[in-house]
């Protein structure tokens, strides 16, 4: 049983699912008897659980409670992980590796850092980080498929349409809203770019350019998406065409839209 596309699949699949967090393996068991079809860990009811405040749990004692939750169920598990193994890109990088080992199908680790003084990574070493912990997929071209798929997903969310697509720019203005999507949204893009170009997936090429290009063609699915009456479809055409998009950057064609052979 692949754990991994089974949890991947249940987030591709048509509306949402509900995912209950357990805090040991009792819970566990008792949320797979429910016909939960996927389980996440919660970090502040684990460390609660043993009498120890949110962040309390130090990473090898939480990668070790992971590993008794995956053993106590067939179904997916993804962890909340917090800030992972450290601060560090390759701290990242290990977090992922070490959830892998643990038998988790996902994880999720934030841009908290722990520190009062400065509470939040700084953007730069922010997006280090995810894309440090990206470098783990075997294959740096599905994880860029599933980011976009992701993307696109995201956008049919009414709020998200209402607070990001329409409201932000009116709001704050055209030039103050493209100064917030340069550093996030773009440098994203960027990341993701640069990695599939160091996989020798795309040719060499000035990165700034395509990365502008690309977001302005998400930007524009977007809007599409967010006009649509006939969401369903909407998303199955965008989605499909967007593919061929990214596709042709490709120096060798995938066989099935993004996914390499």
């Amino acid at each position: 049983m692949d754990k991994g596309r089974n949890f991947r699949a249940l987030h591709e699949a048509a509306g949402a699912f509900v995912i209950p967090n357990p805090w040991d393996i009792g819970t566990a068991k008792l949320f797979a008897s429910f016909g939960f079809k996927a389980l996440a860990t919660t970090s502040a009811g684990f460390a609660f659980s043993r009498g120890l405040p949110d962040g309390g749990v130090g990473f090898e004692a939480m990668i070790h409670h992971c590993r008794e939750i995956t053993a106590a169920t067939d179904l997916p598990v993804s962890a909340d992980l917090e800030k992972g193994k450290g601060d560090s890109p390759e701290s990242a990088e290990e977090t992922i590796f070490a959830a892998s080992a643990a038998g988790l199908a996902g994880c999720s680790i934030e841009d908290y850092a722990g520190d009062p003084a400065s509470p939040i990574y700084e953007f730069g070493l922010a997006v280090e980080r995810v894309a440090a912990a990206a470098v783990t997929e075997t294959d740096p071209w599905e994880q860029q498929r599933v980011a976009v798929g992701a993307f696109l997903d995201a956008c049919l969310d009414p709020a998200v349409q209402r607070i990001i697509l329409t409201d932000a720019p009116s709001v704050l203005g055209l030039a103050a809203w493209r100064e917030i999507e340069a550093r996030y949204g773009l440098a994203l893009v960027r990341a993701g770019l640069q990695l599939v170009m160091d996989a020798g997936l795309i040719e060499q090429q000035p990165i700034e350019p395509l990365a502008h290009m690309l977001l302005a063609a998400l930007n524009e699915a977007a809007m599409l998406l967010a006009g649509s009456a006939d969401v369903d479809r909407a998303r199955a055409e965008v989605g499909a065409v967007v593919e061929h998009f990214i596709d042709r950057l490709a120096i060798a064609r995938p066989r099935n839209g993004m996914q390499r052979e």
